[in-house]
């Protein structure tokens, strides 16, 4: 008899999925990876990335003047932030990316870690 509490795992290569003939499973790993699979060949991979960040709340057109010196004129502006990275590389992120995918420090952290350096204005 069967255990009704037993899972079944699947275990699936990526870069493999456009061979498998099951459709059902095709959709159901499409699903838990949020996003389709590149078909076989590809050479676009899978991360999963882990950094501390600074940010400050920023729109995208004040990001391109202010940051990037760039003319901004005739376009959309989107919310967003200003995110400085390590190494003091600077870039910008849609608001709702950046929420789904970053939080902040909290107290106990920032003491676990080593200081997070003020980014150089440059």
């Amino acid at each position: 008899m069967e255990n009704p509490t037993a899972h079944r795992v699947l275990l699936v290569n990526p870069e493999t999925l456009d061979d498998l003939k099951n459709q059902e499973a095709k959709m159901w790993i499409e699903d838990i990876l949020g996003f389709k699979p590149k078909p076989k060949g590809a050479t676009m991979q899978a991360f999963i990335a882990s950094k501390i960040v600074m940010a400050e709340a920023m729109d995208e057109l004040t990001f391109k003047e202010t940051i990037k010196g760039l003319s901004t004129s005739g376009e959309v502006n989107r919310e967003g932030y200003h995110v400085v990275y390590p190494g003091n590389y600077h870039s910008w992120s849609p608001k709702k990316a950046f929420d789904e995918s970053h939080r902040l420090v909290n107290e106990e952290e920032k003491e676990m870690c080593s200081p997070i350096a003020e980014p150089d204005p440059s």
